[in-house]
């Protein structure tokens, strides 16, 4: 393989591999026990703030979702 041609291959894998995590995490839904666990730390992050909610969460994904609710 020519040097002009690596750095084309290597975008376009990474391209692959993004677009994969993408619609992976646009194929979860929030289930009910999601929705009651967002409820529930509601006034736990209105009392943290975005920041140092999601932070003590771990930057988790329900996390995320919920503090976007």
């Amino acid at each position: 393989m020519g040097q002009d041609r690596l750095p084309r291959l290597f975008v376009f894998m990474i391209a692959i591999a993004l677009s994969s995590v993408g619609t992976a995490v646009a194929q979860e839904r929030l289930s009910e026990n999601d929705i009651d666990w967002c409820e529930e730390n509601l006034t736990y992050y209105q009392a943290l703030g975005r920041h140092a909610f999601l932070e003590n969460q771990h930057w988790s994904m329900r996390a995320r979702v919920c503090s976007h609710l």
